[in-house]
C-alpha cells in the first residue's frame, strides 16, 4: 500500500471530523451534569425544607395534644404554616 499526500489529507479530515464529535458529546454530557447537579441540589433544598416543617409540625402537636386526630395521627390541617 502507498501511502500518499491525498490519502493523508483525507485521513486528517476524517479524524478531525471524529474528534469534533467527540467533543460536542463531552460538551454535551457535561452540560447534562450540570442541569443534574441543580436538579439535586433543588430536591436536596426541597427534602431540607419537608424536614423542617415537619419537625415545626411536631413541635406544635406536642405544645398542643389536642390537634391529633381520634385515631392518633397527625393532623396537618391543624397547623398553619405561615412563611
Amino acid at each position: 500500500m502507498q501511502v500518499d499526500e491525498r490519502t493523508l489529507k483525507a485521513e486528517k479530515i476524517r479524524l478531525e471530523k471524529e474528534f469534533k464529535g467527540y467533543a460536542e458529546k463531552i460538551n454535551k454530557v457535561e452540560s447534562d451534569l450540570g442541569q443534574m447537579k441543580a436538579n439535586l441540589n433543588a430536591l436536596n433544598g426541597a427534602i431540607q425544607q419537608t424536614d423542617k416543617l415537619i419537625a415545626m409540625l411536631d413541635q406544635d402537636l406536642v405544645a398542643d395534644p389536642d390537634s391529633r386526630v381520634k385515631d392518633g395521627s397527625k393532623n396537618v390541617a391543624a397547623a398553619t404554616i405561615v412563611k
